[in-house]
């Protein structure tokens, strides 16, 4: 696999290009092609990300460590815990009276999982749940929860 910038994707597809265009420019419009190759009906595009798209990114990102760091601190129940930024790119955690800084530290370091996953517009769900998954497709199931409507549950062919 190519090693890429931070801010590049690399999209490699077999089929018509035109469908991916018109994917991205309806629904991926912070995504810029730079340079699309196609080698035996393989295309490779590269993209490049808007760079304001990649400063929002990267304040989000920040924001949501800060976020997840406070849950877990809260798990330790610390009176008084002071969890700030320092500079662009580091966070700063102090835990007064805090007896066990391994478990802390064990903690606040957990890594979490996340999967991204192309869904398939084309397939049929029904189709699929009955067996008749096309190549290259799974089905998966989901589970979501908003404010509004509350839990909400459904299956995705991707």
């Amino acid at each position: 696999m190519e090693t890429e910038k931070p801010d590049r994707i690399v999209l490699e597809f077999s089929g018509a290009k035109e469908k991916v265009d018109n994917l991205l420019s309806q629904r991926f419009t912070m995504l810029h092609e730079l340079s699309p190759s196609s080698e035996g009906g393989i295309w490779k595009v590269r993209l490049v990300l808007d760079s304001r798209e990649t400063d929002y990114v990267k304040k989000r990102a920040i924001e949501q460590a800060l976020e997840i760091i406070r849950n877990r601190i809260d798990q330790f129940g610390v009176a008084e815990p002071e969890i700030t930024l320092q500079g662009t790119d580091q966070i700063l955690v102090q835990l007064p009276g805090i007896r066990d800084p391994q478990r802390a530290i064990k903690l606040i370091g957990q890594t979490a999982l996340l999967e991204f996953k192309l869904v398939d517009e084309e397939g049929d769900v029904d189709e699929a749940l009955k067996g008749n998954i096309p190549p290259g497709d799974m089905v998966l199931y989901q589970r979501s929860w908003t404010r509004r409507q509350g839990p909400r549950e459904g299956f995705l062919s991707c």
